[in-house]
């Protein structure tokens, strides 16, 4: 007699009752219907044995449209500086590489589960992300790694502040790493080559590449962080390694690879001819900057209205000068206005119909970071036309 379902997976964590009892491959029953449970019995005994039918997630696990969770938002520069300011003066020297506000979309924040600190065990770590947030007398948000909080369903942001006189300790990590400067001066060195950040500059960190900041200046430096973090923390392989010391040996030299001057993006943006002109970053050898993330930079003149774009790539916009708004309208909810001008950030989602209109009496600069050399290389990156 073949032996029953039964009898080939004891043990089984569920009674006999529970238990749906029809034989294998037998000729006598596999075309017999009165043996075959109703669907709510034969539904119920699926999760016993760690099964579920596809049939009735077959929408949600493959959408018509690319379903992306991020949706929408702005940050204002003018009302997030002085929380940023106050975590200058609040969270110590140490901590300075962590002293960072994350961007956090509204819409991937819902896992959070706050918890009580002291204000000096403030960090942004790498396996569990802390928010510093002193001005709630200490209260910190707890993250884990795959609920972390992030801006787009690709790339995490924040903003980060480094006094004068600060370095932050060098470490390195397996996330590739950009930087926009907003405000002041100060520097970053990456394996040994130090080179100044002044605003407007784009610098990278590539993976696993020892680098650590500083301030030599007398004011503040402020910069854009973006890191392609949720691919790693979704893989599950992201991790860092502090240095032996605080320093890594560098050198200051007059060119540097990973640093992007403003000065050249600007001169060739007014260079390209049209009211709306946008410029690839690139390696000195003309590739994307990395394999998972690239930036542009967009000149949007006064009083133009972009032509709609789409795209399967997110975009963290950020203004460089000028003001206007953006029409963003994603793949999962109404269409929304975002007024922007100089230091604000925006987020856009993958697959979101996006049109930029500048409202200034001069051409606005636009940044942006997106996904699309990950996309790319899967084979898809693009766009309806």
């Amino acid at each position: 007699m073949t032996p029953s379902v039964q009898t080939l997976v004891q043990p089984c964590p569920v009674t006999p009752k529970d238990y749906i009892d029809y034989s294998v491959n037998t000729a006598d029953t596999a075309s017999d219907d009165s043996v075959l449970p109703s669907v709510p019995d034969y539904l119920k005994a699926l999760p016993a044995r760690h099964l579920e039918p596809l049939w009735s997630r077959m929408d949600a696990m493959v959408p018509r449209t690319p379903n992306p969770v991020a949706k929408p938002y702005i940050w204002k520069y003018k009302s997030t500086l002085p929380l940023l300011s106050a975590a200058g003066k609040l969270v110590p020297e140490e901590e300075a590489e962590r002293r960072v506000l994350m961007l956090v979309n509204p819409s991937m924040s819902k896992s959070n589960e706050t918890i009580i600190r002291p204000i000096h065990f403030v960090f942004l770590n790498y396996n569990m992300m802390y928010l510093a947030a002193p001005i709630y007398g200490g209260m910190l948000t707890k993250f884990q790694c795959a609920d972390a909080p992030h801006t787009t369903d690709t790339i995490y942001a924040g903003l980060q502040l480094v006094n004068p006189g600060e370095t932050a300790p060098a470490h390195r990590h397996t996330a590739y790493a950009c930087r926009f400067i907003i405000s002041g001066e100060g520097f970053t060195a990456v394996e040994g080559k130090k080179m100044p950040l002044i605003r407007g500059d784009v610098v990278v960190t590539p993976s696993w590449h020892w680098h650590d900041h500083g301030n030599e200046s007398k004011n503040p430096v402020i910069w854009l962080d973006a890191l392609n973090l949720p691919l790693f923390t979704y893989a599950r392989v992201h991790f860092a390694e502090n240095y032996a010391a605080s320093r890594y040996p560098s050198t200051l030299g007059s060119f540097c690879e990973w640093r992007h001057p403003w000065e050249t993006t600007q001169r060739a943006l007014d260079a390209m001819p049209g009211p709306h002109v946008t410029y690839h970053y690139k390696t000195t050898d003309g590739n994307a900057l990395s394999t998972t993330l690239g930036v542009q930079a967009q000149r949007v003149n006064a009083g133009v209205t972009t032509e709609i774009m789409q795209d399967t790539s997110s975009f963290i916009y950020h203004c460089y000068e000028g003001r206007g708004y953006s029409v963003v309208e994603s793949s999962v909810g109404a269409a929304e206005k975002l007024y922007w001008e100089t230091g604000d950030t925006f987020a856009v989602p993958a697959w979101s119909k996006v049109q930029h209109v500048n409202e200034g009496a001069n051409a606005a600069y636009l940044v942006a970071v997106h996904d699309g050399p990950f996309l790319d290389r899967l084979g898809l990156k693009g766009h309806p036309n």
